[in-house]
């Protein structure tokens, strides 16, 4: 049975305190209270006031525990009085599912022991998983968490299913969340390769390989590609000006072989 994710759990609210502070005097008094304010990552520590459209609220350091700001020194406070007229408020900050990380998420809700999944491949819009063994169970639930995480960036999520077994090296997988779209595009070495991940072979961590050869290649040789799959290296060869003999067993290969290297003319 696949596990629910229940994102209203991840909620933490913190009860803190603001200063209604009139919009064009924010710059000025995030100065002076510069080391008081709200430093939380992703959180702005200045927001709307709901109830004056030309004040806004500065929300206070968790430090800051009296609304009295005696936590904050004397000169500061006189600084910001001399300014304007200090007005506290209590503010209730709630920071839900979107604000945590996939990696914390999933701490909270794996079992404990469990190693969490720290990485993936990234094809285009694909994100290729490699969930084994203990992991199976909470396939659906890792799948939705990473996905939630780097959407519109990732817009698939796939897991590989069993061991490449056929002869041309293509991977067996089962989309998991997101569209039921396994055509992409990859950018590599000033090239755009089109793929459909489903019919030929593609593995991005072999990137800084692919750089490191075309890198030596030098206009007017000729380079003979012997598996070249969809062209990863020759396509970027004849961008350089090389001649170009390419060959694959894979068909599919051939044929976006071809498509990549109509898109990389020029």
């Amino acid at each position: 049975m696949a596990m629910l994710l229940d994102e209203s759990k991840f909620d933490l609210q913190s009860k803190l305190w603001a200063l209604q502070i009139p919009s064009q005097l924010c710059k000025v008094a995030s100065r002076i209270l510069n080391g008081y304010l709200l430093d939380k990552p992703r959180v702005k520590p200045i927001t709307e006031d709901p109830s004056c459209e030309t004040n806004r609220y500065m929300i206070l350091s968790e430090r800051i525990q009296n609304p009295d700001l005696s936590d904050i020194p004397e000169d500061k406070l006189n600084e910001l009085k001399v300014l304007c007229t200090i007005e506290v408020v209590p503010y209730l900050l709630t920071l839900g599912y979107s604000y945590w990380s996939a990696d914390h998420v999933l701490k909270q809700i794996l079992p404990a022991g469990v190693e969490v999944p720290s990485s993936f491949e990234t094809i285009g819009h694909i994100a290729h998983l490699n969930i084994t063994g203990e992991l199976l169970p909470y396939k659906d639930v890792i799948a939705k968490v990473i996905y939630d995480k780097n959407y519109p960036r990732i817009k698939t999520i796939v897991n590989k299913v069993g061991s490449i077994t056929n002869e041309f090296r293509v991977p067996k997988f089962e989309i998991l969340v997101g569209k039921d779209d396994i055509v992409t595009e990859v950018k590599q070495y000033r090239a755009t390769f089109k793929l459909d991940y489903s019919l030929v072979y593609w593995n991005s961590r072999f990137e800084h390989e692919h750089m490191r050869l075309v890198s030596q290649f030098r206009p007017g040789q000729i380079i003979f590609d012997m598996f070249c799959g969809i062209g990863p290296f020759a396509s970027p060869a004849a961008q350089k000006g090389c001649l170009v003999y390419a060959n694959d067993l894979n068909p599919d290969s051939i044929h976006y072989l071809k498509i990549n290297a109509n898109i990389n003319k020029g």
